[in-house]
């Protein structure tokens, strides 16, 4: 893996042949520009990544704008960030149904549902 770390044109390449799911996912994250890469084409690889990445918010912001789901794969450090999980909302509404419920009693968060679509707090 050491010899593509400097080869950015191989990136794409090794991402798409790769079985993204096997344990060689961690060896080839050598930089941010691959992790980048590979967050974007896969962003379900969230959940094979150590905890020092779930605890990035860029990283965990990524792969909530393809699918709320993810958020269940960030640290609970970001989970109960309530500026951060504001953040995401403008992102991605539906990061409402994976809040922890006692975060959907929080005042700043029914305003910014409310703002963004108030018939997200219906659903419930």
């Amino acid at each position: 893996m050491n010899y593509f770390k400097n080869k950015s044109e191989y990136y794409d390449l090794i991402i798409d042949i790769v079985h993204i799911d096997s344990p060689i996912v961690k060896r080839m994250i050598v930089n941010d520009l691959i992790l980048g890469k590979m967050i974007k084409k896969h962003p379900y690889i969230i959940k094979y990544l150590d905890d020092n990445y779930k605890n990035n918010e860029m990283i965990i912001k990524e792969v909530c704008y393809f699918n709320s789901y993810y958020f269940k794969y960030a640290s609970n450090e970001l989970k109960f960030n309530i500026k951060f999980i504001l953040k995401l909302l403008e992102i991605n509404i539906f990061i409402y149904f994976f809040i922890d419920e006692t975060l959907k009693t929080n005042i700043e968060i029914n305003k910014k549902i409310k703002k963004i679509n108030p018939l997200i707090l219906g659903l419930i």
